[in-house]
């Protein structure tokens, strides 16, 4: 079987979960079902491959158009084909939100419905896209892969139909914590660099993404915010200028929270922090651990 896999989102300035499900997924597909599935992978025109930890293993198609260009034309013109690039296949499977046109029998992966739940928390752009994605979906996908069940039961809330829905959770790959991890002088020199001598829990989050929300872990820890600094993580420009932007109510992180600064040293962070606490409301691709 001959598979188009979409894979757009590596090229993004934040790939997040949804690359790395589909990444995953995809290195699976090959490592243990090479002799069944053949996949080749679609993008937009770019000028170079993703960056290296965001790299399929196979070869990736691109489409002549750029991903603004090419996600509009897909959703509105339901036109280029994959096919354009990757030649005949038996089946595409649509890994993002993007829905390419159904030119072969079509599979796309839900993480979450996060849009749906609060539609107050994307832009008017970022609304209509995902309203077209889900309007298409429900017409042209003959299967839609599921996450989790919570995404399942969405699904279904939303009228698509049960027969095409597939439960296919995601799995997590942990690397236990070793005590050099703790005691290292890399790992006591970012705490020191960051000036965190108190105990302290790392939060991932965005400040006005629902799905990852980084001002609700935070406003939940206050109570304890004298005792453990909480140290919320992410890209500080996007992070900064969404705080700025965030209501009252629900958008400040809490007391003993603080916003990142460029990171380099990141990883060792979540070697010396006392707790790691990685909120995700909607989203299967963002902690798959803690989904049903």
């Amino acid at each position: 079987m001959r598979v188009a896999y979409t894979l757009e989102q590596c090229w993004h300035t934040v790939p997040g979960g949804t690359a790395r499900a589909a990444l995953d997924v995809a290195d699976a597909l090959v490592r243990h079902h090479r002799d069944e599935v053949e996949l080749v992978g679609v993008s937009a025109r770019h000028g170079g491959p993703p960056a290296a930890p965001w790299q399929p293993p196979f070869e990736v198609r691109a489409l002549p158009l750029p991903r603004l260009a090419l996600y509009e034309a897909w959703h509105v013109l339901r036109r280029p084909a994959v096919q354009r690039a990757t030649g005949a296949v038996d089946v595409i499977h649509a890994t993002g939100v993007a829905v390419p046109p159904a030119s072969a029998p079509l599979v796309v992966t839900v993480h979450d419905l996060a849009y749906v739940h609060d539609p107050s928390q994307f832009t008017a752009k970022g609304r209509r896209f995902f309203t077209q994605a889900l309007g298409l979906l429900r017409r042209d996908a003959r299967l839609v892969l599921c996450s989790s069940q919570a995404t399942l039961d969405d699904c279904l809330a939303v009228g698509l139909p049960a027969d095409r829905l597939r439960l296919v959770p995601l799995g997590v790959r942990p690397r236990p914590r070793t005590a050099a991890d703790t005691t290292g002088t890399a790992a006591a020199d970012a705490v020191r660099h960051r000036r965190l001598r108190r105990p302290f829990k790392r939060s991932v989050g965005h400040a006005r993404t629902p799905a990852r929300t980084c001002p609700g872990c935070s406003t939940r820890s206050a109570a304890r915010a004298r005792r453990t600094r909480s140290w919320c993580a992410g890209r500080r420009h996007r992070l900064a200028h969404r705080h700025r932007r965030a209501r009252p109510a629900a958008g400040r992180p809490g007391p003993g929270a603080r916003l990142p600064a460029p990171m380099p040293i990141a990883t060792l962070f979540y070697a010396a922090c006392r707790l790691f606490c990685y909120p995700s409301l909607f989203e299967a691709s963002a902690c798959p651990c803690s989904r049903r």
